[in-house]
């Protein structure tokens, strides 16, 4: 559909994995797929809606802190949702874009 092209791609990648957007890949990066979710980055259970039939709700509604490992999945922490919603990045301003090209009445 070429809706991503490369470059947009890797520039929305580097503002999830908390890079800068230009950044260009070092032997010093984290690395995913050998270490696993950077864990400055992610969080294991930090999705809550997830259904784990392994865990029970307590009902006390801290479930998707920091502190907590417990979870099927993992996702980001709260300082990488706030940095991607609340900080600015050209790359999620680009994408926007496209979509209100594509999608003029929404």
């Amino acid at each position: 559909d070429n809706l991503l092209d490369d470059s947009l791609r890797q520039r929305l990648l580097n503002v999830v994995k908390g890079y800068p957007e230009d950044h260009s890949h070092t032997e010093d990066d984290w690395n995913d797929v050998e270490d696993g979710p950077d864990p400055n980055r992610w969080i294991r259970g930090g999705l809550m809606d997830v259904v784990d039939e392994t865990t029970t709700d307590t009902g006390d509604n801290n479930d998707n802190d920091n502190n907590n490992n417990d979870g099927p999945c993992w996702g980001l922490t709260n300082e990488a949702i706030m940095d991607i919603c609340y900080n600015d990045h050209p790359a999620i301003r680009d994408f926007e874009a496209r979509l209100t090209r594509l999608f003029p009445n929404f």
